[in-house]
């Protein structure tokens, strides 16, 4: 009698877990035929009036909702089986039902109404299989029966929403966001409140965003240290939460920057763009830089300015060098022709000129005198002058070019300085 009790009571139990699974797969609320003491359906969350077949963008939040209902009670904790969905994050991030009642013709229903949050990756069609689902709840006969329930297989599609987001760029998806930025600097020198090398700034940055989920919020600050500052951060801290059906992310990170040079340099300014689903359209979130002064220390300078100040001093020694070396060669030997010519040209010492551009007409024409050089009337006006009477600096210049030209040479080889020599003379006389 025991063995024939026990394996009608287990025959039953599979019946009815056999019942509730096709009760489940219509995905309607008509009760089971096995247990009409409970039901079970699902649907997804959607605010379009039309309640079409549900189209979301990338990374946007799913709702699916699972609702159980009884005409008795619930006797224990329901326990729902996550659904595994392939390129989408599946969380039961409300760890408590919304309880409600119902009537039905003159008899109270309660109701369990649990929620699973979806955040599909990629664009394509979605399938949500059937959920698992157990309940435990007291039977009109008396004492607790206890129910394997599943859902109907659920089904949505995602997108890429805009041109602007693309798969591998950072953004995110959420009903509304904010973004808050908060700085600390630390002084070493506490009375002047003047940044100098060793100081330290700390930036901490949070991103808040509803609907969405803080491992798909993008990070903003970036890693790298650069020759100004060495970069210090601290461990993300990323939080989720849940209030009365509402879901709530955020990221915070934390910086700290140790000053190494002196000068000025720049934190930069940063955008993370986020899709709106509400408004249907691409938004951008910015937090302001900071720009820095920094105090250099004799080590800091030194050691920012090496290159410039080795570069500087061999500059100097050399100059040093080719000026003294100049100034002895020049003690005892004379001064090139151009100088002596620019240098009598300025003294005045008219005598002293002629007889440098005759010797140079010797050497290049082998010409005595200085109209034979060229039949342009200008030019024999030009010697004349120059021969008889005080004559100008451009005349002056004139005439040098002339006898300096060699008949053997290139005139671009040969070169010709004088000009500037007499510019830079007549500055300083």
């Amino acid at each position: 009698m025991n063995i024939n009790k026990y394996l009608l009571v287990f025959i039953t139990l599979f019946v009815t877990t056999l019942g509730c699974k096709n009760t489940a797969s219509a995905n309607t609320i008509t009760p089971s035929q096995q247990h009409p003491e409970i039901e079970i359906r699902a649907w997804l969350k959607s605010d379009d009036v039309n309640q079409g077949p549900l189209v979301v963008a990338q990374k946007e939040q799913v709702v699916m909702v699972i609702e159980v209902a009884t005409p008795r009670w619930f006797t224990a904790g329901t326990q729902i089986s996550l659904p595994e969905v392939n390129h989408a994050i599946v969380m039961q991030r409300n760890a408590f039902a919304i309880n409600l009642t119902e009537r039905r013709s003159g008899q109270t229903w309660a109701k369990q109404q649990w929620e699973i949050t979806l955040y599909p990756l990629q664009s394509g069609q979605f399938t949500i299989p059937p959920t698992r689902v157990e309940v435990a709840f007291s039977s009109s006969t008396g004492g607790n029966k206890y129910a394997t329930l599943y859902t109907a297989p659920l089904s949505f599609e995602a997108h890429l929403p805009d041109a602007q987001l693309t798969q591998s760029s950072q953004w995110f998806t959420a009903s509304s966001a904010s973004i808050e930025q908060e700085w600390q600097l630390v002084f070493q020198d506490k009375q002047s409140q003047q940044l100098s090398v060793g100081d330290s700034v700390s930036r901490t940055v949070t991103l808040k965003a509803n609907d969405s989920l803080s491992i798909l919020l993008p990070s903003i600050l970036p890693s790298h240290s650069t020759h100004a500052y060495q970069r210090y951060s601290a461990p993300n801290q990323l939080t989720d939460d849940q209030v009365r059906g509402r879901y709530f992310s955020s990221r915070t990170e934390h910086q700290t920057y140790l000053l190494q040079q002196g000068g000025e340099f720049v934190l930069p300014d940063y955008e993370v763009l986020w899709w709106n689903p509400e408004s249907k359209r691409v938004e951008h979130l910015k937090i302001e830089g900071k720009t820095l002064q920094v105090a250099h220390t004799w080590s800091s300078f030194m050691t920012q300015y090496w290159r410039q100040i080795i570069a500087l001093t061999l500059f100097i020694v050399v100059a040093s060098l080719s000026v003294s070396f100049t100034y002895r060669y020049y003690s005892r030997h004379p001064l090139p022709e151009a100088l002596q010519f620019a240098l009598a040209i300025n003294k005045k010492e008219l005598g002293q000129a002629r007889k440098l551009a005759y010797q140079r007409a010797k050497r290049n024409y082998q010409s005595d005198t200085l109209n034979d050089l060229s039949d342009n009337s200008q030019w024999v006006k030009q010697a004349s002058d120059f021969q008889t009477q005080e004559t100008n600096k451009h005349c002056a210049q004139q005439i040098w070019r002339r006898v300096s030209i060699n008949r053997n040479r290139s005139a671009l080889r040969q070169g010709f300085r004088l000009p500037k020599m007499l510019k830079d003379l007549s500055r300083h006389h």
